[in-house]
């Protein structure tokens, strides 16, 4: 029998999604012939491609969204483009399953799953409606978007959510299956190793985002010699970051973007992880960063805000230090970590213990696997 094929489908170019690579990724080896359905938005990217034995197939703007300044309109656009190249695709060879990363996707899966023999999978990255209610300039769209989602949500056969937090929400969308499969790190070492810096490295690398407090964070490694601090990413405060690693004596270096391969590497060599998320935000109180995955498998200790899913983590495992969401609070506890290495050793020796328990991702891939198979998609030679 071939091997069940699988469409995934994502809003992005697919050059930088750990989360969409990992489940591909873990998918293929089970046997599922993955197609990924990508939305290039620059038209810089190829418009088909082979990337660790998935294909993957992208779409490109309109005219009509090239001449419309709001993204937030492109939408129903892509919508639209995404769907005809996918029921293109399914006529060339049936998928059994679409599996729609996050809600801006979701329209596609539902109106591919109405073919017979589909089953939708729905993988709800974020809480989606908050991204737009407190991270985009399109706050009043918050509502239109829950009810998008609240419509389209009982579509799925199965509910994949990157955060326990999620399962509440979506129960009360459906009677379906919700499954969590958190954005842990495979576990790249087999032992501690404790970092080798001359003086304490702060790491961060991620989304450079203003309600982050990174450039208070680069100020702060600007004008103390004691540590130095890696920022890699992009986003609105690139920029200044940028002009203050420029002003600084080495100890502030701006890495731009790194590659999703380079990122636990560079976790792995600095001493301290970066990862305070603003907690006046609903979406961060109940967020799992990647950057806590990150730092657990590198065994290092990772700053995160009190008052959050996540915070609440590093406190009851001892992996980090949960504190206040203020350059002062920052300040100190960068102070208390620099002036003792014994207890950066023992949070990171901690987060290593950790992550070999609980947040790998080879736990994550069983979850995931399982799930499929709870599908009832038909079974490849390979699959298992």
């Amino acid at each position: 029998m071939p091997d069940p094929r699988v469409l995934m489908v994502v809003s992005n170019g697919f050059t930088h999604d750990p989360r969409v690579a990992a489940e591909a990724a873990s998918l293929t080896q089970a046997g599922y012939e993955v197609t990924v359905l990508a939305w290039d938005r620059d038209g810089t990217l190829p418009v088909e491609e082979m990337r660790d034995r998935v294909r993957v197939v992208r779409v490109r703007n309109t005219l009509g969204m090239r001449l419309n300044p709001y993204e937030l309109f492109w939408l129903r656009a892509f919508w639209r483009v995404a769907t005809r190249r996918a029921l293109e695709l399914h006529r060339e060879k049936p998928f059994h399953v679409v599996h729609c990363h996050d809600l801006d996707t979701l329209p596609v899966g539902v109106a591919l799953r109405r073919r017979p023999g589909v089953s939708l999978v729905y993988d709800a990255h974020e809480f989606f409606p908050y991204i737009v209610g407190e991270l985009s300039r399109a706050k009043p769209w918050e509502g239109r978007f829950a009810r998008l989602e609240r419509r389209l949500a009982p579509h799925a056969a199965l509910i994949l959510v990157a955060s326990p937090p999620q399962q509440e929400y979506f129960a009360a969308m459906t009677r379906g299956p919700i499954v969590t499969v958190m954005n842990t790190r495979a576990l790249a070492y087999r032992d501690y190793e404790p970092p080798r810096n001359p003086r304490m490295r702060v790491v961060y690398i991620g989304s450079l985002q203003m309600d982050r407090l990174l450039v208070p964070f680069a100020e702060l490694a600007v004008g103390d010699d004691s540590f130095e601090a890696e920022i890699g990413g992009w986003g609105p405060a690139a920029a200044p970051i940028r002009e203050l690693a420029a002003k600084s004596r080495g100890n502030l270096r701006f890495l731009g973007v790194v590659s999703m391969e380079d990122v636990v590497p560079r976790t792995h060599a600095a001493d301290v992880v970066y990862s305070l998320l603003d907690p006046s935000k609903r979406l961060f109180r109940l967020a799992a960063p990647n950057k806590f995955f990150e730092a657990l498998v590198a065994g290092r200790p990772v700053l995160v805000t009190r008052g959050t899913w996540v915070g609440s983590e590093v406190e009851a495992a001892e992996c980090g230090l949960a504190i206040e969401y203020s350059k002062a609070s920052l300040r100190d506890a960068l102070r208390t970590l620099q002036k003792d290495a014994s207890l950066r050793e023992r949070l990171g020796r901690n987060a290593f213990r950790l992550a070999g328990e609980r947040y790998n991702w080879a736990r994550e891939e069983r979850t995931l696997l399982g799930a499929y198979r709870q599908l009832g998609v038909p079974r490849g030679t390979g699959a298992g």
